[in-house]
């Protein structure tokens, strides 16, 4: 299961951030969960929906969490890279664990269907295009 390796290796490091902050929306029946340590970041990726922001909840039916490698010593955590680009699709997956390398915006998206939980993890924020607010 070397998905799963890779999602726990962001599960580990995610853990060791003190000023974790979260926004919650609704999103049709769905109530989301976005942690973030960058308000700049959460800005950015959630401008779209950023309307649909409600007040904090229980439990959300997914947990996103974003990730700016740029303020956290420069990088990622380790992640087997070679696996993640071996797809002509930048991606790879192993129930239940789903991976996307977006190479072009230097972006990682990690997905956990048995936890409802997901990375999305860019290299550096201020190279992120602009259409990566809509989308």
């Amino acid at each position: 299961m070397i998905a799963l390796e890779q999602f726990e290796s962001l599960d580990k490091a995610w853990a060791h951030f003190k000023s974790i902050q979260s926004n919650y929306y609704q999103i049709g029946p769905f109530t989301v969960c976005i942690n973030f340590i960058n308000e700049h970041l959460a800005a950015k990726l959630t401008q779209a929906f950023s309307h649909l922001k409600i007040d904090p909840v229980g439990k959300a039916d997914l947990c996103i969490c974003l990730w700016d490698g740029s303020i956290i010593e420069g990088k990622l955590p380790t992640l087997d890279w070679n696996l993640i680009n071996q797809n002509g699709y930048q991606g790879y997956y192993d129930h239940p664990v789903y991976l996307h390398y977006f190479e072009h915006i230097h972006a990682l998206s990690v997905l956990n269907t048995n936890q409802n939980k997901a990375y999305y993890a860019v290299r550096d924020l201020e190279s992120l295009p602009w259409w990566v607010s809509g989308s």
